[in-house]
């Protein structure tokens, strides 16, 4: 149909598609993906008016994509001319990955922003949902307590990491790293949570030392905010023992803060 002659529709879903016909070269069999978004199909100008016909809508959009008000309604985005108030984004995850976000609108009822972790097998999954507030500031900063959390990355891309920690009562470790910290453990579908054991400034000595002293065989290795990969960091560290630990690396204040952690 002509783009100035979209037809009404009561709800519209729209999945702009992001790659290429085709196969890669060689032979791959996928298709290349389509890094700017003014070459999605449809484009977001084609979108905005199919929008504007439509009483309640829904676009699947990439979560990796600039998913700020700025980029979603600036004059190359899918909601231009939109206030904030005007749509909700929802960030989609699924076994600890984010998946999906979608951009709700129109006159289907919403939030400013929502997080959602599905649960369970694709024949009977749980819905998680968390709805906040964006805008909120940072929590507070202080040091480690008994439990630290890694946050789903729904609330991480959605901005909703602040309003989540204000109402389950956590802190942040350091400015601007999503690890949080709480002397309770909320038992959250939003959190991977670990008992923490011991907390020291990091240098390869220390670890080796505290890793030699609980006798720790089995080591998974996270990380934010640290220039060593996680790979390269094993090779330099000795194993030996029946215990299993994780390390928690990130950066602080002054300089980079190791924590060691039961395995979950």
């Amino acid at each position: 149909f002509p783009e100035d002659e979209p037809p009404f529709h009561d709800v519209l879903f729209t999945d702009p598609a992001r790659r290429e016909g085709g196969r890669r070269p060689g032979g791959s069999g996928r298709a290349g993906r389509r890094h700017k978004i003014v070459d999605f199909s449809p484009s977001p100008a084609a979108l905005r008016p199919l929008l504007k016909k439509a009483d309640s809508w829904c676009i699947k959009w990439g979560p990796a994509l600039d998913l700020s008000h700025e980029a979603l309604a600036g004059g190359d985005g899918p909601l231009a001319d939109l206030n904030r108030g005007d749509y909700e984004l929802e960030l989609v995850s699924w076994r600890g990955e984010l998946r999906e976000a979608a951009i709700w609108g129109g006159e289907l009822p919403r939030v400013r922003a929502a997080a959602t972790v599905l649960e369970g097998e694709m024949e009977s999954f749980q819905v998680n949902r968390f709805e906040g507030d964006p805008e909120l500031p940072a929590p507070a900063i202080q040091a480690p307590g008994d439990y630290i959390h890694e946050p789903d990355g729904s609330l991480i891309r959605s901005g909703l990491l602040a309003d989540f920690a204000r109402k389950e009562n956590l802190f942040l470790l350091a400015e601007q790293i999503a690890y949080l910290s709480s002397n309770t453990n909320p038992k959250s579908p939003f959190l991977r949570t670990f008992r923490r054991l011991e907390s020291f400034p990091f240098s390869l000595a220390r670890v080796q030392e505290a890793l030699d002293r609980r006798k720790i065989g089995t080591l998974a290795l996270k990380k934010r905010g640290f220039p060593v990969a996680p790979e390269e960091l094993r090779t330099r560290l000795s194993l030996e023992g029946e215990a299993s630990a994780v390390l928690i690396i990130h950066r602080g204040p002054e300089g980079h803060l190791a924590h060691l952690c039961e395995a979950s």
